[in-house]
């Protein structure tokens, strides 16, 4: 698996944000079934979930995991701090 977290940067104290916008992408040789960021599933916005996005609560951090249709799963997931 490949995944990437794309998570946008504060604006500064001015736009105080009560929820995030989280969009990543992902690569394997198979079927992506499903992305989990923070236990909770992401949208598919590209075929293969290859681009997805998810709205959350503000978070501290973020953690994203793919699982593909064979059953396997990341053995690490990614962290990322907003």
């Amino acid at each position: 698996f490949s995944l990437t977290l794309n998570v946008p940067k504060p604006d500064g104290e001015r736009h105080r944000v009560d929820t995030l916008l989280v969009r990543g992408t992902t690569a394997d040789n198979g079927e992506v079934k499903q992305v989990l960021v923070n236990d909770k599933p992401a949208h598919e916005t590209a075929a293969n979930l290859s681009q997805w996005e998810i709205t959350l609560p503000m978070s501290d951090k973020l953690t994203a995991c793919a699982k593909d249709a064979a059953g396997n799963s990341e053995a690490r997931p990614h962290e990322r701090v907003p």
